[in-house]
């Protein structure tokens, strides 16, 4: 579990830092700022995934 929680992770900052280095060209430029709520969701969805792991 916890390599899904690192990998979500690297995803959501990922998603993040592209489409704020790109001007908001990519990852998907026709999606606006429903972009950072997709790499939100990764990172809200790691800190799920990190609390049910023991």
């Amino acid at each position: 579990m916890p390599i899904t929680a690192l990998v979500l992770i690297v995803v959501g900052i990922g998603w993040l830092v592209t489409y704020y280095l790109s001007g908001g060209l990519f990852p998907v430029g026709t999606w606006g700022y429903w972009n950072l709520a997709i790499g939100f969701a990764a990172l809200v969805a790691s800190l799920v995934v990190l609390s049910r792991w023991r």
